[in-house]
C-alpha cells in the first residue's frame, strides 16, 4: 500500500468532520468510523482529499486527551489507507504539543493542523520557534494553520510564511488573511513551495482566485454530508474552469451563505461545535451535543438549517 503521508498529498476537500458523543459526552466511535468509511466510498480519495479528526469543526480545542488518542485510532482505521489523515492539535505549550503530534504520528496519522500557540497575540518570532520545534521533533506532515480571527488577530505575512516553508515537515498553509494585498502577496510568492488550503468559511468564492494563484486545497464543510458536490467543484477547480466554478458554487454552496447570515441561527460562540452538531442533525445525522460550554442549538434552528440545505437539494 503506497503510503500517503507525502507532502503532494496535500490537496483537495479536506473535511474536518464532527466529534461524535452521545448524551453523556461519551464518544461514539461507531459513528465517526461509518462517516469516515462512507466519505471514502463516496470518492473521496488520496489526491482528491484528505479527513480530518479533531479538528476545528472536531472541537480539537475541546476534547480531552484521552478521548483523542481514541479518535485518532478510529480515524487511521477507518482510512485505512485509502485517503490522507489529519488531525489537530492546539496547545499553547510547544512541548504538549510534540507529545501530542508524536503519539497521532506513530498512531499512523499523515498530517497534522498545527495552530500558531495563542493567549495573547504571537509575535514571529515566538510562532517560528512553535513551528520548528515541531517540525524537528516530530516526523509528521504539519499544516500550518491560521486564520485572524481565531488567534488574537495574528497574521502570517510574507516573511513568516517563506520562513516557514523552509521547515522541513510544514508541508501545507490552512489559511485566510484579514488583509487581501496580504493574502495576494503570499500565494503569489510561496504557492510553489508550500500547499495553500482555502479557509474562506462560506465564502467560497474565493476559492478560484486562490486555484489560480496556485492553492492545492479547502476546506468542505459541504463534504462532510454531501461528498460528490464537492468533488464536482473541485474537478473545475483543478481544470481551470474559474467561471464555470463560480456558477456552480452558487448552486453548491448557497446554503452555507444562506445560514451564515441568518443571525437567529448563528449567533456566535466559543467554538464550532454548535453549528457543526446542529448542522449534522440537520442532515439527520446524530451526533450528540456539543462540548460544555457551547451552547446546543435549538430544535427550530435545526429545522431551519434543514430547509435551507434541502432548499438546495444537497440533501
Amino acid at each position: 500500500m503506497a503510503s500517503t503521508r507525502r507532502k503532494e498529498n496535500v490537496r483537495g476537500a479536506v473535511i474536518s468532520i464532527p466529534t461524535a458523543t452521545n448524551r453523556k459526552y461519551e464518544l461514539n466511535i461507531p459513528a465517526m468510523k461509518d462517516q469516515v468509511e462512507w466519505i471514502v466510498d463516496q470518492g473521496v480519495r488520496t489526491g482528491k482529499g484528505v479527513v480530518m479528526l479533531g479538528g476545528g469543526s472536531g472541537e480539537g480545542y475541546f476534547l480531552p486527551w484521552e478521548d483523542h488518542k481514541r479518535i485518532i485510532k478510529t480515524l487511521v482505521d477507518a482510512a485505512n489507507g485509502k485517503v490522507p489523515t489529519m488531525t489537530g492539535i492546539f496547545e499553547v505549550n510547544t512541548d504538549t504539543a510534540v507529545m501530542k503530534a508524536k503519539y497521532a504520528s506513530d498512531a499512523g496519522v499523515d498530517f497534522i493542523q498545527y495552530n500558531p500557540a495563542h493567549y495573547e497575540m504571537p509575535g514571529d518570532d515566538e510562532v517560528l520557534t512553535h513551528y520548528k520545534l515541531m517540525s524537528d521533533k516530530v516526523d509528521v506532515g504539519i499544516v500550518a494553520y491560521n486564520s485572524p480571527w481565531a488567534t488574537m488577530n495574528y497574521e502570517f505575512t510574507a516573511p513568516t510564511i517563506k520562513k516557514l516553508s523552509e521547515l522541513e515537515n510544514v508541508w501545507g498553509i490552512k489559511w485566510w488573511s484579514a488583509v487581501p494585498g496580504n493574502y495576494v502577496q503570499c500565494m503569489a510568492q510561496y504557492a510553489d513551495k508550500v500547499a495553500f488550503v482555502v479557509n474562506t468559511g462560506p465564502y467560497t468564492q474565493y476559492r478560484a482566485l486562490a486555484y489560480l494563484m496556485g492553492a492545492k486545497g479547502f476546506i468542505s464543510a459541504l463534504g462532510i454530508f454531501n461528498p460528490k458536490a464537492e468533488l464536482r467543484l473541485l474537478d473545475l477547480l483543478e481544470r481551470g474552469k474559474f467561471e464555470e466554478y463560480i456558477t456552480e458554487d452558487e448552486k453548491f454552496h448557497s446554503y452555507e451563505r444562506e445560514i451564515a447570515g441568518d443571525a437567529t441561527i448563528v449567533k456566535g460562540g466559543v467554538g464550532e461545535g454548535t453549528l457543526a452538531r446542529g448542522e449534522m442533525l440537520a442532515v439527520g445525522k446524530d451526533f450528540g451535543p456539543p462540548y460544555r460550554p457551547q451552547r446546543e442549538m435549538t430544535k427550530e434552528d435545526i429545522e431551519k438549517m434543514r430547509k435551507i440545505i434541502k432548499k438546495a437539494k444537497l440533501i
